[in-house]
């Protein structure tokens, strides 16, 4: 007799916060259909639900905790699918176990560091029997943000150059959570913008927490920033290249 097919997961999926996060979120939508898992419409009528969270002001929490509600809600209704519920992003680097006594019913926190390892988390928390935590200290690395299943409309995508931020804003916990201001590799950087102009993405809005700041980190003609480099480099690779999110406390 042939072996009955087991029956694939489900997973939904909740994307939550900056164009940072949205960039995050397409990276881990990658690694689980790239894991074989489905991708849910509705994820109340998925197996897993996984929320990817913003954390770094008080309304950005309170939203976080509303949507981890109600998935957990979903998971006790018997009428729903749902399994587990995973918490990923900046809600958690920012918490770490302290989310569980803020949040009853989750099954696994993942912080920032362990984003790429997102299909192996779920198939892991779904044979866990008691809550699961993947978390590290804020990341001192550059992520490289290749291989995205894009949310955005595809004719225009984000362009991530740069992580973490040095300014210690009073309202604000990015450097806390992210860690300290990194630039991405130029090299990595056209890397991405020529897999996303592939894609047939033809506006690249160049997102980081500080992108007046970029490469300034590196020591390399510290007078000026050399953003505008990067977008004279890009500006190659499609039809419009934008930058978005100079730090606020800069006016920028």
């Amino acid at each position: 007799m042939a072996e009955k097919r087991r029956k694939k997961v489900t997973v939904g999926f909740i994307a939550l916060g900056c164009p940072k996060n949205i960039v995050d979120s397409e990276r881990m939508l990658a690694e689980i259909a790239r894991a074989g898992l489905l991708i849910a419409a509705e994820p109340e009528k998925a197996d897993v639900v996984v929320i990817n969270t913003c954390g770094f002001i008080a309304p950005a929490k309170a939203e976080a905790l509303e949507a981890v509600k109600h998935a957990v809600d979903c998971k006790l209704n018997p009428q729903c699918r749902v399994k587990k519920v995973i918490v990923a992003g900046c809600l958690p680097q920012r918490l770490g176990r302290e989310l569980f006594n803020q949040a009853d019913g989750i099954d696994a926190i993942v912080g920032l560091g362990q984003r790429d390892n997102i299909a192996r988390i779920i198939k892991k928390t779904l044979s866990c029997k008691q809550p699961a935590v993947f978390l590290e200290q804020s990341p001192h690395t550059i992520s490289d943000d290749r291989v995205r299943l894009l949310i955005t409309p595809r004719h225009w995508v984000y362009l991530r150059i740069s992580e973490g931020c040095n300014h210690r804003c009073s309202f604000c916990t990015i450097p806390e959570i992210r860690g300290r201001f990194r630039s991405k590799p130029k090299e990595l950087v056209l890397a991405e913008a020529a897999e996303l102009v592939s894609a047939g993405a033809v506006e690249l809005n160049i997102i980081g927490q500080d992108t007046t700041y970029y490469r300034r980190d590196l020591k390399i003609n510290p007078v000026r920033s050399k953003t505008p480099d990067v977008c004279s480099l890009l500006a190659g690779t499609s039809n419009g290249v934008k930058k978005r999110s100079g730090c606020p406390c800069k006016g920028a």
